[in-house]
């Protein structure tokens, strides 16, 4: 297969060679173990592959139209790392890639945690039901990032600032409760707003 050094504006030029049942990987000469694969319909994908209990695994790191080569590097180098460490990254993104949606685990958190646990519970329910549910409730649960809550409470803020700390609180709660109950995978970092650095649940729901 062919090697070169990848750079991201000839990343989208590369061409597919092959019978159309064969696989097409340009590999990095920067990083061994690296490349783009590149599909007969034109699809490229940036790739790792890598050797795990003696048998070798090529892992699938992102689309090159979605993803920059200088991200997609960092990942392959992670990858490298853990699988030198005898883990398996694309474990990870199996993982990652069947996550419940916000919307399942606001109703698993009311359901089995904020109506044993709280008097309040039918606040906390309104809140995540009306201010995240909406925008974020059909995405999986590890793609809510601290931006996304920070701009529900910014909105919020300004008028209602007693409110808008509430539903920072139970958000960051609810996803706390998720990964101690296997419903948000231990490998998803605690976002930022998990974290005390934001405000604690105070006040009524919206």
């Amino acid at each position: 297969m062919p090697t070169l050094k990848l750079r991201q504006d000839i990343v989208r030029t590369l061409s597919y060679v092959g019978d159309g049942r064969s696989q097409c990987i340009y590999w990095d000469t920067n990083l061994p173990s690296f490349g783009v694969r590149v599909f007969a319909t034109g699809l490229r994908t940036y790739v790792c592959s890598y050797r795990l209990h003696r048998h070798r695994r090529l892992g699938s790191l992102g689309r090159a139209n979605l993803m920059s080569l200088d991200a997609a590097r960092k990942k392959a180098t992670r990858y490298l790392g853990l699988a030198a460490g005898n883990l398996d990254p694309q474990s990870e993104a199996d993982a990652l890639s069947t996550t419940i949606a916000v919307k399942d685990l606001i109703a698993l958190y009311v359901e089995n945690h904020a109506k044993k646990k709280k008097k309040s519970w039918k606040d906390d329910e309104s809140c995540l039901r009306r201010l995240l549910q909406p925008k974020y409730g059909s995405r999986p649960v590890t793609a809510i990032t601290g931006a996304d809550i920070e701009a529900v409470h910014a909105s919020h803020g300004t008028t209602y600032p007693i409110a808008a700390n509430y539903f920072v609180g139970v958000v960051r709660k609810m996803f706390n409760w998720g990964r101690a109950t296997g419903k948000v995978p231990g490998i998803y970092p605690i976002p930022p707003w998990a974290s005390s650095a934001f405000p604690s649940e105070s006040g009524g729901a919206l």
